[in-house]
């Protein structure tokens, strides 16, 4: 039987190249630790910086994370 998702995370990321990558580490380690069904989507806000690629490479290396791409900034 299957196990259903039991925490979807969604982070909104913009211009957080230098950060992102240990922030969802911590997040990784957390919800493995507790041996959690998870998801984590991240969604890159229109970064003008190398953030798309670092959240690219993070979800090559975990099937866990998961990328939403918006091609114009929508943040406040």
């Amino acid at each position: 039987m299957k196990r259903r998702m039991e925490f979807s995370i969604v982070v909104a990321t913009c211009n957080s190249e230098r950060h992102i990558e240990d922030f969802v580490l911590e997040l990784l380690h957390i919800f493995q630790k507790k041996r959690s069904k998870f998801e984590i989507i991240l969604v890159n806000d229109s970064s003008s910086d190398n953030t798309q690629k670092v959240l690219q490479e993070l979800s090559h290396k975990y099937t866990e994370i998961h990328i939403l791409e918006l091609t114009r900034n929508s943040g406040q």
